[in-house]
């Protein structure tokens, strides 16, 4: 069994190649991790938090290519997941002010 820095750095290795199963070893290592963080963040609301976690590896999945040899694993997923429920609560405010000058 690997320790997490070696599986972490095997992890960004295959996401910096693009490799499905980088993929799916990231899932399986922090995907429970960033769901429970999105809940700390935006809530319990079981839609918001599904819409929150498929943005956040929309993003996560893009950027991978682009990754540092050196990133942490953990410290990157976690201001990703934090800049798109930013992103969210910013969209959502915008919307309820257009909605309040409407009526």
């Amino acid at each position: 069994m690997p320790s997490t820095e070696a599986r972490d750095r095997e992890i960004v290795a295959g996401l910096r190649r693009g490799a499905a199963s980088a993929w799916a070893a990231l899932c399986d290592a922090y995907g429970q991790r960033v769901w429970r963080h999105l809940a700390r963040i935006a809530g319990g609301d079981s839609h918001r938090l599904a819409d929150l976690f498929q943005e956040t590896m929309l993003a996560v999945a893009r950027a991978g290519p682009q990754l540092a040899e050196d990133t942490k694993l953990w410290g990157w997923l976690s201001r990703v997941a934090h800049n798109q429920a930013a992103l969210h609560w910013r969209k959502h405010y915008r919307q309820l002010e257009t909605l309040n000058r409407a009526t």
